[in-house]
């Protein structure tokens, strides 16, 4: 009798009978996943040996599941993908690619990295990006590209404003800093530049502001350096300098030279020369008396014009420029008399500056007096130069250039021959005309002059000689009429 195989029940809750599967059924059922995982890997390696991984991306793009003809295709004949978008401070504007691009090729770099890439390891490229760059070989035309960009709106002249450095500028009291301008004018080279490398690389925005394609100030108001520069005009804007011109004066302060203050590209400040230059040539305009006409009251009580001479103040421009840009940058309180190339002895007055100490010579009557503090210390009989011979003496009014005693005069007579004669009296005034004795002469005054006169000298006697010379000095008036 066979005994009859026993099949294993399970009672699970309820009573209810469960039967479970055996460890080859488990087998089957692995297999089976398997091989449907071999399925789909096989499949996947079949699709990736001709397409792009999931994770490809190029310049950006993704290349999921294209062929290499298809990504080359994307970048080669897609222009409307290649447009470029600016995006402005005000706006946004569009370079068309298809407008500048005339051809475009990958020069083979697609394919290149679609060899780097392996299809069996397409399941993990599944997740993430792997980036990759070509350069674009763009066929396009520069000038229509910058006819272009003249044309964007943010280079219409309506539409842009320009950028400013903060500067220094004068205020009522004070030197004052005007902050920047920032402005939004475009930098047209960088731009150019940059849709140059835009149009190779496939990028298709932009932005401006952060690719710093704006024209900046160069100077801002919280840079140290211009906060340095204001410090210091204001430290000249407390200088003040008082001009004594004897009789009056003149102020030169913050209000009147304000506008001399200058400032470099690299914040240097200076005095304007040319502005001292013009102000103190306006000083020695109104004030120098040299080469203006002398009005001067004769002995004989008549008050005559005399327009000729070197006699006068004059103001050294050169050195009161130097001068006078010092004492702006001290900051100082300065009162001063100015300086001068030539003084007079009186007081500046527009109608006399020869004061009441001075030689007077009369040519006409051949007389010479000296005054003293307005009272005639002498007078005297003299010869001038002979005017038949042509040696005149000059009219005008000029100054003892320096006196000398002993000395010894030469120079040419008429007929070219030298002469030279000893003198104790020397005091020049004109040139090599002067003042001196004439031991040899035994007769002044009268018409001597003409016909025996002197070289131009004024010929005296050795006793108004010896007078003369004890009271002038360098700079005594001599008038000459």
């Amino acid at each position: 009798m066979q005994k009859k195989k026993k099949t294993k029940i399970n009672r699970g809750a309820g009573g209810k009978k469960t039967l479970s599967l055996s460890d080859k059924s488990l087998r089957y059922i692995c297999l089976a996943f398997l091989l449907l995982l071999l399925f789909f890997y096989i499949r996947g390696f079949l699709y990736y040996r001709n397409h792009f991984h999931r994770n490809t991306y190029i310049n950006g793009v993704s290349m999921k599941g294209k062929t290499v003809e298809e990504a080359e295709r994307y970048f080669n004949e897609d222009f409307a993908s290649h447009d470029i978008k600016l995006v402005e401070k005000e706006r946004t504007e569009t370079i068309r690619a298809r407008e500048v691009v005339e051809e475009i090729s990958t020069n083979g770099q697609v394919q290149k990295i679609f060899n780097r890439l392996h299809a069996w390891n397409w399941f993990t490229d599944l997740f993430g990006k792997e980036k990759y760059t070509v350069t674009l070989e763009a066929d396009y035309d520069e000038a229509r590209l910058r006819t272009i960009v003249n044309g964007l709106d943010c280079f219409k002249p309506s539409n842009v404003t320009e950028p400013r450095d903060a500067h220094i500028v004068p205020g009522k009291k004070a030197y004052k800093i005007v902050p920047e301008v920032i402005g939004n004018q475009v930098d047209k080279e960088g731009l150019l530049k940059s849709l140059e490398t835009a149009i190779s690389q496939n990028i298709t925005k932009i932005d401006l502001e952060k690719e710093d394609l704006y024209v900046l100030p160069r100077v801002y108001a919280k840079d140290k350096a211009i906060k340095k520069a204001l410090k210091e005009a204001n430290k000249y804007a407390l200088s003040q300098v008082i001009y004594d011109f004897n009789r009056k004066t003149e102020t030169v302060d913050y209000a009147l030279f304000k506008d001399w203050i200058v400032f470099s590209e690299d914040l240097k400040v200076s005095v304007d020369e040319d502005k001292i230059s013009e102000y103190i040539l306006g000083l020695a305009a109104k004030y120098n008396t040299m080469g203006r006409a002398h009005h001067f009251k004769t002995s004989s009580g008549k008050i005559i014009r005399i327009d000729d001479g070197d006699y006068g103040w004059k103001v050294d421009t050169k050195k009161e420029k130097k001068q006078l840009a010092s004492d702006i940058q001290s900051g100082k309180k300065i009162s001063r008399k100015p300086f001068y190339s030539y003084e007079a002895m009186g007081y500046y007055s527009k109608v006399d500056d020869i004061g009441n100490s001075y030689v007077e010579v009369d040519i006409r009557s051949q007389k010479l007096w000296l005054y003293i503090n307005g009272r005639c210390k002498m007078r005297s009989a003299v010869v001038t130069g002979d005017v038949k011979r042509h040696y005149d003496t000059e009219k005008g009014v000029y100054s003892i250039t320096y006196k000398e005693s002993p000395s010894t005069l030469t120079g040419v007579n008429s007929n070219g021959s030298a002469y030279s004669s000893d003198v104790k009296y020397w005091m020049p005034f004109n040139g090599n005309q002067g003042l001196h004795d004439a031991p040899w002469r035994m007769t002044f005054g009268g018409s001597e002059y003409e016909g025996n006169g002197s070289h131009g000298c004024v010929n005296c006697p050795v006793k108004t000689a010896k007078v003369l010379y004890d009271n002038v000095k360098a700079g005594f008036p001599v008038v000459i009429y």
